[in-house]
């Protein structure tokens, strides 16, 4: 495994230039990696990322040829790991999605208790007593 660093060292390995890498990153999910929140910036990846993209991009013939592409034995190996990992992202999204759904109604039910505490009417602690021994009020 090598690390590219550069979207010049990426171009170079794909045999393409860097506004077209710059293009499938954009378009097709090309996995580059950047600093913490960054959209721009320095970038990095590995030929394996790369190899495995290859492997995946749904048309595939819009790309040059590439030599480095497992081709061997290997490649069983990686195609099923390949569809592991979209599997597991697939999985990931739908758990993401969850969760948000989650949180939103966490936050409309917590909004409706609040609005019902707040609705009711103020009650001297002296009533409050009231409520729970009917003896009346102790000062």
């Amino acid at each position: 495994m090598e690390y590219l660093t550069s979207w010049k060292e990426i171009a170079n390995y794909l045999h393409s230039g860097v506004r077209t890498v710059q293009r499938y990153e954009s378009d097709s999910g090309f996995p580059v990696h950047r600093l913490a929140g960054k959209r721009r910036g320095s970038v990095r990846t590995t030929t394996t990322e790369i190899d495995a993209w290859m492997l995946t991009v749904s048309n595939q013939q819009n790309f040059k040829s590439h030599p480095k592409v497992v081709v061997g034995g290997e490649s069983g190996k990686l195609s099923q790991g390949i569809r592991r990992m979209i599997e597991l992202q697939k999985q990931s999204e739908f758990l993401q999605r969850e969760h948000s759904s989650a949180r939103t109604q966490l936050a409309e039910q917590l909004a409706k208790l609040r609005f019902a505490i707040a609705a009711q009417p103020f009650i001297p602690e002296c009533m409050q007593s009231l409520l729970m021994r009917p003896e009346g009020c102790a000062e």
